[in-house]
Order: structure tokens, then C-alpha cells, then sequence
């Protein structure tokens, strides 16, 4: 299986090592800019006792980041894919702080509460959930009241700028990126 003839379908082993080795790292240097946004506006939002989730968590990127910038927080990722997972537990597993929990499982199905957490990120996953408008809804489902809902994602319909820069952010040579600039335009 490919994620590039199924979309919705879970990563082959080669997929999962080029986007966790060379495509993750821009991901998640593009999402810390989204989080120093949201942290000089909402302050009150990143207290150490709020419980997270990231959807379509994939190899534990965001999640890292997280931790690192707020140890104490309840984290939690849910990926669909157990190869995407086990690179995770890999990725958080590296250091002692910080408390995380991975769950295997369909962003269209979150076995959640209802309101279970107080800010709910993705980041790059929106594109691979077979149903978008019920992935939403479950987001939106297992905030509570007044938390945050942020979704980032770069796709085919985003603009030249945005593609280009989010492909320089990759860890690929110079001559190589070129090529997966024109790709990621197709896409």
C-alpha cells in the first residue's frame, strides 16, 4: 500500500522513513510558528494543567515539541497507523519528562469523551482522514467548551508561496527539492 494511491491509507515502511527523516522536521518548524501566534495572543490557553491532543500525530514530531516546551502537560496523539506509532514511542521515548500517550485509532471515530480535552492540534494529517467533515466534527466533539481547535495543513489548493516554503524546510538537497516543489504542485 501507498499513501500516493490511497490517500486515507497508512504509510509503507519507505513512505514513513522519508516523511519522518526528511519531511517532519519542516512540518514541525512550521507548526512552532503557528504555536508562537497562538501563545502571544492566548496565554491563559498553555497552562500545565491542560490536556491535548494532536490527530494524526504520525511519527510524535508536534507531540516533541510540546513536551519540550511544556513538560507538564497531559499529551495525548492518536495516529491510524501502527508503523507511524512505533516511530513515535521511539521519538518520545528518547528523553524522561513530559507525560504522553499514543492510541491507535480513526481521527472519524476518536474514542474520547465528549469535551475530554482543552486544545485539539493537527498538523499535515487533515488530507489523509477518509471522511474530513466527520473528522472535524469529532475534533470539535472532544474539545471542551472554550478550549482551541487548531488544524494546520499545506495541500495542493494552498498558494506557490506556501508550498515552496514549506518544501525548502525539508531535509532533501537543494537539486532534489526542486523536483518535489513541481510534485507537491500536482499533488
Amino acid at each position: 500500500m501507498s499513501v500516493f494511491r490511497n490517500i486515507t491509507g497508512a504509510y509503507n515502511p519507505v513512505e514513513r522513513w522519508v516523511y519522518n527523516h526528511l519531511i517532519a522536521p519542516a512540518i514541525a518548524r512550521d507548526f512552532v510558528g503557528h504555536l508562537e501566534v497562538i501563545e502571544k495572543d492566548m496565554t491563559s490557553r498553555f497552562r500545565s494543567d491542560i490536556r491535548v491532543l494532536d490527530i494524526g500525530c504520525g511519527g510524535g514530531h508536534i507531540l516533541e515539541v510540546m513536551r519540550l516546551r511544556y513538560p507538564d502537560m497531559d499529551l495525548t496523539g492518536i495516529d491510524i497507523s501502527p508503523g507511524m506509532l512505533s516511530h513515535a514511542r521511539k521519538v518520545l521515548g528518547a528523553r524522561s519528562h513530559g507525560h504522553v500517550r499514543l492510541v491507535r485509532g480513526d481521527a472519524t471515530r476518536l474514542p474520547f469523551h465528549d469535551g475530554e480535552f482543552d486544545m485539539i492540534l493537527s498538523s499535515a494529517s487533515l488530507k489523509h482522514w477518509s471522511d474530513r467533515r466527520r473528522g472535524i466534527l469529532e475534533a470539535v466533539r472532544v474539545t471542551r467548551p472554550g478550549g482551541l481547535l487548531l488544524v494546520v495543513e499545506i495541500d495542493r489548493d494552498c498558494s506557490d508561496v506556501n508550498a515552496f516554503g514549506f518544501v525548502e524546510g525539508w531535509r532533501v538537497p537543494g537539486l532534489v527539492r526542486g523536483s518535489c516543489r513541481r510534485f507537491f504542485r500536482k499533488y
